[in-house]
């Protein structure tokens, strides 16, 4: 199977999930601008991929990309299995990711007291990388934000919020509401990550990220992308493998 093929629709219900998210994220506090544009997640990364769905919206303001990023997942996996640990996507020619910052906006910590008790920030467990690596080699992909120390090259800046010192993912993913994370450190359900960009373009941004492969990883996948597909790609409707040989046009 040849992975740039698959084109599932995991953020279904097209402007009703949309509008639902941004009418939670508004109540809970996160600063998602008003303009935000949904994003299609194509591809879903896991060992155990049942159930597994997410909800991406981005917005574009000069070199500025910010990122709204929530786990809509209904599983009964606990663990990391159940965490959605990163997500990558394929920027236009010439831009890349130069900074960023992660916070958890309105939503909680599982399984970790913060301190002081009113942090938001976790830029120190999320980082980036330009280019396809660790979990996403072999997607066409050039942009990654991850709790995974092998997708990325390093944290976005701050302090760790736990040890070890560097990223510790799938520790600080994201776990749906009524999840289980296992006793793993995680946040409940969305994050705000914006991306500080270099280098110039004057097209569609957002709606050119959607035009490519855009995925996400749940937990650790053991498999890597490759010609013989040794994940498993679903969209959030699927329970099993019968569909995935399917083409989708966005």
């Amino acid at each position: 199977m040849k992975l740039g093929a698959m084109k599932t629709k995991t953020n279904f219900k097209g402007n009703q999930v949309r509008l639902a998210l941004l009418s939670a994220l508004c109540a809970a506090g996160t600063q998602l601008p008003t303009n935000a544009t949904s994003v299609t997640i194509d591809q879903i990364l896991a060992d155990a991929p049942a159930g597994l769905s997410g909800v991406l919206d981005m917005v574009a303001n000069g070199n500025t990309l910010t990122i709204s990023l929530q786990n809509t997942s209904v599983t009964s996996e606990i663990g990391a299995n159940a965490l959605l640990t990163g997500l990558a996507f394929n920027l236009p020619s010439g831009l890349s990711i130069a900074s960023g910052s992660a916070s958890i906006g309105g939503s909680s910590f599982v399984n970790f007291n913060p301190t002081p008790a009113s942090l938001k920030d976790v830029s120190g467990e999320w980082g980036f990388a330009n280019g396809a690596s660790g979990h996403f080699n072999g997607l066409d992909v050039d942009a990654l934000v991850s709790t995974m120390a092998a997708d990325t090259s390093g944290t976005f800046g701050g302090s760790s919020l736990k040890k070890p010192d560097d990223l510790a993912g799938p520790d600080f993913g994201l776990l749906a509401k009524g999840g289980n994370a296992g006793g793993l450190a995680a946040i409940s359900d969305s994050i705000l990550i914006t991306l500080n960009l270099t280098g110039t373009y004057s097209g569609d941004l957002v709606g050119d990220i959607n035009s490519g492969v855009v995925a996400v990883t749940f937990g650790s996948p053991t498999g890597v992308p490759d010609g013989g597909a040794t994940l498993v790609l679903l969209s959030a409707g699927l329970l099993g493998l019968a569909g995935i040989a399917r083409n989708f046009k966005k």
